[in-house]
């Protein structure tokens, strides 16, 4: 099994927008891998942003 963690995020869309998903494409697709479903689309919206930067910075750290 995947770690999600080691993969970056994205929010779902329309009625969705509260649910997280990992994307391991390059393109989201319908059967990504769920991660969980949050009280809000903004607070959805935010754990994205903070977890795909946050892996952008561990990536950054790696190939100094």
């Amino acid at each position: 099994m995947t770690d999600l963690t080691s993969l970056p995020w994205r929010q779902g869309r329309g009625a969705g927008a509260r649910d997280v998903y990992a994307q391991p494409g390059p393109e989201p697709y319908n059967d990504d891998p769920p991660v969980g479903i949050l009280a809000t689309a903004e607070l959805a919206e935010e754990v994205v942003r903070d977890h795909n930067a946050a892996l952008a910075a561990r990536k950054r750290e790696t190939h100094a």
